[in-house]
């Protein structure tokens, strides 16, 4: 599988990074300095491919979190699926992924906060993109604190 599928977007990596998540991460987007003429752009790299500076210079970066990653700083209620849709013949998974909370008696106990379980990010192309959108949701109503994480 690409790393691009594994890790979160650029736009929900730096939006992750404005909110003051720890940029610790095997993957990074990074924003080169091209050399060669060629015009800056953002590229996901390893570590190790941000410290080589003869191809290029690294004028910015911020984290490219992956699946595991989000799923290591997620709160253990957070539930991503892969829904399913019914066709003529069977139940297939959809192209999409969603993240919900899930808890008891249709509500969700989080830093003392109760949460309607119908709450789910938007459907999203990759299962990272839908774990980063929930850690977004849940650190913009501060119902996890960013420094814990």
């Amino acid at each position: 599988m690409k790393p691009q599928k594994q890790v979160c977007s650029l736009e929900l990596s730096k939006k992750l990074k404005e909110l003051g998540v720890k940029q610790e991460s095997l993957w990074y987007w990074g924003l080169f300095v091209r050399n060669d003429g060629q015009p800056n752009r953002w590229e996901l790299s390893d570590r190790n491919i941000l410290n080589i500076q003869n191809i290029s210079i690294l004028k910015e970066k911020c984290s490219a979190f992956t699946v595991a990653e989000l799923g290591e700083v997620l709160p253990e209620s957070i539930l991503t699926i892969r829904p399913y849709q019914k066709n003529e013949w069977d139940y297939k998974p959809k192209d999409k992924w969603q993240c919900s909370i899930c808890g008891k008696n249709g509500y969700c106990c989080m830093s003392d906060v109760f949460i309607d379980t119908n709450l789910t990010t938007e459907m999203t192309n990759t299962e990272a993109d839908a774990r980063a959108k929930m850690l977004i949701y849940l650190i913009e109503n501060k119902l996890v604190d960013v420094k814990k994480l």
